[in-house]
């Protein structure tokens, strides 16, 4: 440390003798004054101790007035104190001026994850004192929240800043085109909540080497390809989810000192621009989810400095090889081209690139084996091939693999074995997924892996039959997959220990055995839990609040359900998606719903479960289907569900219930409505008809009376020849769920779910319904099924049946019908299914294709003729199927004619009114049927 006094210097003459502006001799009373000052203070040179201007410190109190801060961070903010010192501060250690304001928000392990950190970040406005800082250089207030004021355009104004980052912070409106006055900056970040119409102020930036305009609004910048083009020196650019929606042609390319380019999230819907290949510096390149298209050409290889490629979610072509041969295999670290359409094989030359430690081509059309050479990519991190077409085994070469952390081949069609041979060596292996692959572990049963595996994806493999041992030295397992893996054994009680841990659990699809203890303490976030299909016994497991999906169905499991629903009334569970069916559960359904609120899938089919439905089914604001079909649930249905205003699904077929249809029905979004085989009574009500997205409605198999209301006209989704399975589908945290549905068509019941969406089918049958049939019906067009039969309709059939053009099955059997089938029938030309069979219908069958090719049978019981019956309509001939057989005495009548119709009558009256002269049973069991017929005729127009 230098110590000197200017008192005490020995040569003050030659000193004194300087010439007053001698750059030497400013040199020299620079360093002896600084020195001095050292000496005075006893503080030595170049110190951080400096203090800020007076000026400035006022100007930082001024802006900090004008702020809010709720988490305090500019407490150290006082005045008289230090400004140099304070909190985002940074001071010229030689001036004392202040040339940084680092105030972007501190994220943190507490805070990086916090939904509401907004409340924590600073807000407020920006006070114009901030132009008394003429040498601030850096600014940065990004991650707060200042509330969708507009960027102020005194910005622009800050005329030394080299820094200027305001992303992230809350701004909204047009970026003031006062920034292009900055002329210094070399980082612009100015990402999400704000837009521009032009981005002509770009022009004059000359220095900017980095640029991040992310989320904002570019749909009115048309020159911004343009604009960018101007600026030679910039090497970072990022325009994510700018919603650019084209990407012009460059003729000359001046900013070819871009080392990164990110322009994913955008929707281009064109080729990869020819302009960006001559990008030579190009180090990084996300294209992701931008939707590029076409074959990628094969310049492409020629960008050899490229170390990061992100081309996922686009839909290019080309054969992946020919991607792989590029002159950058020495240099790439990270190649994602997933969800494409690439295609071709992987060849050996995918070992030469070992640098690599991320390769993601997982949901593309890739088929061939996975070649040796995979071991050879010493450097492998993340391996991702799942969803491809690759077959063949995996390489033992697998196991070479050191520092392989993520290994994916789900959904393909690999085979063959796998044995402790290709895992010898991954003891960084942390999710194994490889689930869809008919692969067969062999492996000893005392095996001990080397790895420590968090998630295991081992559906569809070979495992069973014994459960595995193995998994009991996965304590850090959350999620576990053994489906359909061929397990029938009983369940070790050690692995429901694990199991907590676990929050993602899929065993279903085996024959497993044992009893479930209770689930209660599920520690890992949200949990689902998948076992059905097995043989479990006993009662349904309770389960912890964390819960999100929980499907036991397909088991053994009896006894009631009031246990887990009831159990604890003071927790509110995070319970979505519940799915109890087929089991032989008993009692009544509970009611207890009310912690339960936010299930938006019930499914309790195929049980034997009693009573009513309660009353607090109408707390599941959130409930979307409800399926309760085959049990032996009566009662009404109770008003609460009207409550329940996103239920799109209502399932409750085959049970007890009875009184009318209520008219809260009329009020919900329903695509799906099954009430059939129960014992509703009454009209149709009008309100109903209000379901204007309603595509399947089946009221068959009750007691319901009256006519059927032209108002079903309404029913826009079947009017519609278009149908989609958006509607049939719910998305939950670990799994698509389909919806599920029995429908009976074409005289036979069966189980939609895929194609469920496709259908739009009308079931009234098996009901009382009179009067005619609607001539609005012929406005459903979209009906792939009608079916009116066994009900006491009259009249014709209407004229313009043949505009429901999508009819697959047409049912109008056993009604009272009369007059001719319409010739317009001639139009359905998807029809297969058609029964008019015991009505009183008369004339000629239409001629058509369809018509006429169709069973016989579904005619009979009318005065019809012509094909398929070999009753000719210009003669009186005996109307007979095509395929009958007429047996002997056919003809014009005889002996043997009058005494088989005597003979007849004498049999068919005996057996009709015999035993009702002779039997006090069958009289009784008569008359209490014209008892329950007049019952019903008075219940439908009460």
């Amino acid at each position: 440390m230098l110590y000197v006094k200017l008192l005490h210097f020995k040569q003050p003459a030659r000193l004194a003798s300087l010439k007053p502006w001698n750059p030497v001799s400013f040199l020299l009373l620079v360093f002896f004054t600084q020195a001095t000052v050292s000496a005075g203070f006893g503080i030595p040179a170049n110190s951080n101790n400096v203090l800020c201007t007076e000026s400035e410190r006022h100007a930082l109190l001024s802006f900090k007035q004008d702020l809010v801060d709720p988490s305090h961070r500019l407490s150290s903010w006082v005045p008289g104190e230090d400004c140099c010192k304070w909190t985002g501060i940074v001071c010229n250690n030689s001036t004392s001026h202040v040339t940084e304001i680092k105030l972007g928000f501190p994220f943190d392990s507490r805070t990086e994850y916090v939904d509401d950190y907004e409340e924590l970040a600073l807000q407020g406005k920006l006070n114009p004192s901030l132009l008394k800082l003429k040498h601030l250089r850096h600014l940065d207030l990004s991650w707060n929240f200042f509330r969708g004021i507009q960027i102020p355009s005194f910005i622009g104004s800050l005329v030394s800043l080299n820094y200027l980052n305001l992303s992230s912070a809350g701004f909204s409106g047009m970026i003031p085109r006062h920034i292009g006055n900055l002329t210094n900056l070399h980082s612009l970040d100015l990402q999400n909540s704000v837009e521009v119409d032009n981005l002509q102020w770009l022009h004059s930036l000359s220095s900017l080497k980095y640029l991040d305009l992310s989320y904002v609004n570019l749909t009115k910048a048309s020159d911004w390809l343009l604009s960018l083009n101007t600026l030679s020196s910039l090497s970072t650019l990022h325009l994510s989810n700018c919603e650019l929606d084209q990407i012009p042609s460059l003729e000359n390319v001046n900013f070819t000192s871009l080392t990164t380019i990110d322009i994913s999230f955008n929707n281009f819907n064109s080729l990869i621009p020819n302009w960006m290949f001559n990008l030579t510096r190009l180090e990084s390149l996300s294209l992701a989810f931008s939707n590029f298209t076409g074959e990628l050409s094969h310049h492409f290889g020629n960008l050899c400095n490229l170390k990061r490629v992100d081309m996922s979610a686009n839909n290019l072509l080309g054969d992946i090889s020919k991607v792989l041969e590029g002159c950058y295999f020495d240099r790439l670290t990270s190649l994602d081209l997933s969800s494409n359409q690439f295609s071709g094989s992987l060849t050996d030359q995918i070992g030469s690139f070992k640098s690599l430690y991320n390769l993601e081509l997982q949901y593309n059309l890739i088929s061939g084996s996975i070649p040796v050479t995979i071991g050879e990519l010493s450097s492998l991190v993340k391996l991702h091939f799942s969803f491809n077409q690759l077959n063949g085994t995996i390489p033992e070469s697998l196991g070479s693999l050191l520092n392989l952390k993520e290994f994916d081949i789900e959904g393909n069609n690999l085979e063959g074995e796998v044995s402790d041979i290709h895992f010898s060596n991954l003891t960084k292996l942390r999710a194994l997924r490889a689930s869809g692959n008919p692969l067969i572990l062999k492996v000893s049963p005392h095996w001990i892996p080397p790895f420590h595996l968090e998630e295991i994806g081992l559906g569809s493999w070979k495992v069973g039959p014994l459960f595995p041992k193995w998994l009991r030295s996965k304590s850090n397992c959350t999620s576990l997959d053994l489906s359909d893996a061929g397990i029938s054994d009983v369940i070790p009680t050690w692995f429901w220990n694990l199991a907590n841990h676990i929050s993602f659990l899929n065993l279903s699809h085996n024959q497993i055995s044992g009893e479930i203890p209770d689930m209660l303490e599920h520690g890992y976030g949200y949990a689902s839990i998948f076992l059905a299909f097995n043989q479990f016994k006993g009662q349904v497991p309770r389960i912890s609040f964390n819960v999100t999906e929980l499907d036991l169905s397909h088991n053994s499991f009896t006894g009631s359900i009031s246990h887990i629903l009831c159990h604890e009334m003071d927790i509110h569970y995070e319970l979505e998606f519940l799915h109890l069916g087929d089991n032989r559960l008993t009692g009544e359904i509970p009611n207890c719903w009310m912690n339960w609120t936010s299930l938006q899938v019930i499914v309790l089919n195929n049980n034997n479960l009693t009573g009513e439905i309660p009353s607090s089914i109408g707390n599941l604001h959130d409930l979307a289907s409800f399926h309760v079909r085959n049990n032996n649930l009566h009662g009404s249905l109770p008003s609460s569900m009207q409550n329940c205003e996103w239920l799109s699904t209502i399932d409750l077929s085959i049970n007890e219930f009875t009184g009318k249809l209520p008219k809260w029905i009329g009020l919900l979004n329903l695509v799906f409505l099954n009430l059939r085989r129960n014992k509703f009574t009454g009209q149709i009500p009008f309100e109903l008809c209000h379901l204007s997205s309603l595509q399947v409605m089946d009221l068959a198999d009750n007691n319901l009376c009256g006519t059927i209301p032209s108002c079903f006209k309404n029913f826009t989704a079947m009017t519609s020849e278009k149908h989609s399975q958006v509607a049939t589908s719910y998305v939950f945290l670990f799994h698509l769920f389909r919806e599920e549905a029995f429908v009976v068509t074409k005289g036979r019941e069966d189980k939609y779910t895929t194609i469920l969406g496709l259908q739009s089918i009308l079931d009234l049958s098996c009901n009382s319904l009179s009067a005619k049939i609607p001539e609005e019906l012929t406005m459903l067009k979209g009906l792939t099924s009608l079916n009116l039969s066994g009900n006491h309709l009259t009249g014709k059939i209407p004229e313009k049946v043949g505009n429901m053009v999508r009819l697959e099955s047409l049912d109008l059997s056993r009604n009272q019908l009369s007059g001719e089938i319409p010739p317009s029938i001639s139009r359905l030309t998807f029809l297969n299914h058609f029964n008019v069979s015991y009505n009183s219908l008369s004339g000629e069958i239409p001629l058509s294709t369809q018509i006429q090719s169709l069973d016989a049978s579904g005619f009979i019981g009318n005065e019809l003729c012509g094909p398929p019956f070999t009753k000719n309509c210009g003669r009186n001939e005996e109307m007979t199927p095509i395929d009958g057989d007429a047996g002997e005495g056919e003809g014009d009548g005889g002996p043997l004619f009058y005494f088989v119709v005597a003979l007849g009558y004498v049999i068919g009256f005996w057996g009709a009114i015999g035993p009702l002269l002779f039997s006090k049973k069958w009289r009784s069991a008569y008359f209490r049927f014209l008892d329950t017929t007049w019952y019903k005729i008075q219940l439908c127009f009460s």
